[in-house]
């Protein structure tokens, strides 16, 4: 009777260790799969996005957003450079901890965000000393930006770009 008893409960370990293995590893791919929607394609040569990279899925859904570079020639930021908005937000400023980076002395170190916000992009200053100027208006408050947007940060202009596609996902 006792070996009975040990075997079934050696058994409803074994199932229930199972069980366990099952949910956790369940609950690894589902955030893999959240975390590879989120991250906006790279441009291996240059770690950035580039400008002919197409957006994550999330972005083709609302139409993917980003910044590219119409004037400022700081190390690591040239005219031509593209920043792509596919993970809903996109931090400007000084510090490397943003997605962009401007080494310049008038940006301070978490100076704006661009971010996707009840289906339009809206652009913020975060408190910066010298301020985020769009189209040579000093931004105050969050702002709905639209395509062609002129966006300056110290000495760097970006222009604010809103990529459609009309090929849709299945393609």
């Amino acid at each position: 009777m006792m070996t009975l008893l040990v075997t079934a409960l050696r058994f409803l370990f074994l199932v229930l260790l199972v069980v366990i293995l099952y949910v956790l590893v369940r609950w690894m791919v589902s955030d893999l799969r959240r975390v590879s929607l989120d991250l906006p394609e790279q441009d291996p040569a240059e770690g950035k996005t580039g400008a002919g990279a197409l957006p994550t899925r999330e972005g083709r859904d609302r139409g993917a957003a980003g910044l590219v570079v119409l004037a400022g020639d700081l190390p690591g930021l040239k005219e031509g450079d593209s920043f792509s908005c596919g993970a809903g937000e996109l931090l400007i400023g000084r510090s490397e901890h943003n997605q962009v980076v401007i080494t310049g002395a008038y940006a301070s170190a978490r100076h704006a965000r661009l971010y996707y916000h009840d289906g339009q992009y809206w652009l913020e200053d975060l408190e910066s000393t010298n301020g985020t100027y769009i189209n040579d208006s000093k931004l105050v408050l969050p702002i709905v930006l639209a395509d062609g947007d002129m966006i300056r940060i110290g000495k760097v202009t970006f222009q604010f770009v809103r990529w459609t596609y009309e090929v849709g996902p299945d393609h």
